[in-house]
């Protein structure tokens, strides 16, 4: 019932494109920070938390305005196909913020698993890697490399070759 409650401020924030001042979003934000709080305090990972993946792009803030909460999110949610949303998402904003972008990944591959089920979006995943480790961000070059060689540690290389192009 309350994940209905998601849906429909996401439907609503898609909907009315709302600026990141606006009283829609501050309700939606505070909605979901209460309820994340709730998740977080009981140690719980439900499906509740999912919907709000319908919400991705139609955030009105930057990506950096609300990674904090997005990670936070992924370790309290049970994910599915939203774990491919994601992956889109992130790559639409990793050359913007390849940190932000890159960390989330992580934490997905932490929520989802090493393989995250084989990484099915392989080209959005690669343009959040490439954006990681061609920038000058130590974290985000820490980010992509944890992220390949947790891959690399399962068998799957198919990234590894990024590591020698950027000289990490």
């Amino acid at each position: 019932m309350l994940a209905v409650a998601f849906e429909l401020l996401g439907g609503e924030l898609g909907r009315r494109a709302v600026a990141a001042d606006s009283d829609l979003w501050r309700r939606a934000r505070a909605y979901w920070e209460r309820r994340l709080a709730y998740h977080e305090s009981h140690g719980v990972s439900t499906g509740e938390l999912t919907s709000i993946w319908r919400w991705l792009h139609a955030i009105p803030c930057s990506l950096p305005d609300v990674v904090d909460l997005l990670a936070r999110t992924i370790a309290h949610a049970t994910l599915g196909w939203e774990a491919d949303q994601t992956i889109e998402f992130l790559a639409t904003q990793a050359a913007a913020h390849p940190r932000e972008a890159a960390r989330l990944l992580c934490a997905l591959q932490g929520n989802v698993g090493p393989e995250l089920r084989g990484v099915f979006h392989i080209s959005e995943t690669e343009a959040v890697l490439t954006a990681a480790l061609a920038s000058r961000d130590s974290e985000a070059i820490e980010f992509a490399r944890s992220f390949i060689n947790n891959l690399a540690d399962r068998g799957d290389t198919r990234f590894y070759y990024l590591l020698h192009e950027h000289g990490s």
